[in-house]
């Protein structure tokens, strides 16, 4: 059993990293964020309301289309600071409480390269599952060389609730393509 107050300081080192390195951000991870999205973009929706999750500086704002409501959403403020997200749908936050957004929200997900670094990313799953609308779609992916890599394969392939659409091997991660089942 994960004790909370471990929890809670994994979150806030992982979100002193964060807020620590968001002035280089973009030149870290921009362009590797850009080739992963580039893998799926012709499957984002049209249309409807996106939890953009771990959001970073918001590369995906370039991806979506400008009929889609994007809520962005990170642990660490600086980089939302840096997000060109320009409405007010911009939300600090772990991604194991979204309780701010009500249930069945969300269209589609896309959480890229986070999901790995979270303690506890079952809760993640939990809430992605509360918060996105039935036959919504959750874009995901994550570091094929963690730790947690078979953690997460097992409740991705064993998951009730969601059925695979697409899967891709990126040089540094695994992408998939959920679908919320009905």
């Amino acid at each position: 059993m994960i004790k909370k107050s471990e929890q809670s300081s994994k979150t806030e080192q992982t979100q002193n990293y964060y807020n620590g390195i968001a002035s280089g951000y973009k030149n870290l991870y921009h362009e590797e964020q850009i080739l992963k999205l580039n893998y799926v973009k012709d499957l984002f929706p049209k249309s409807g309301l996106c939890l953009d999750a771990g959001c970073g500086d918001g590369v995906l704002n370039q991806f979506i289309n400008s009929n889609v409501k994007l809520y962005s959403f990170d642990l660490s403020v600086e980089l939302l600071k840096l997000n060109s997200n320009g409405s007010t749908r911009k939300f600090c936050g772990s991604l194991t409480d979204l309780s701010i957004f009500e249930n069945n929200k969300f269209d589609f997900i896309s959480c890229f390269s986070v999901i790995q670094d979270i303690f506890d990313f079952e809760l993640v799953f939990d809430e992605f599952v509360r918060v996105l609308k039935a036959g919504g779609t959750l874009f995901l992916s994550f570091v094929k060389f963690s730790s947690k890599k078979d953690l997460i394969l097992e409740k991705i392939n064993n998951s009730s609730v969601f059925e695979v659409l697409e899967s891709y091997e990126e040089n540094k991660d695994l992408i998939f393509v959920l679908k919320k089942k009905l």
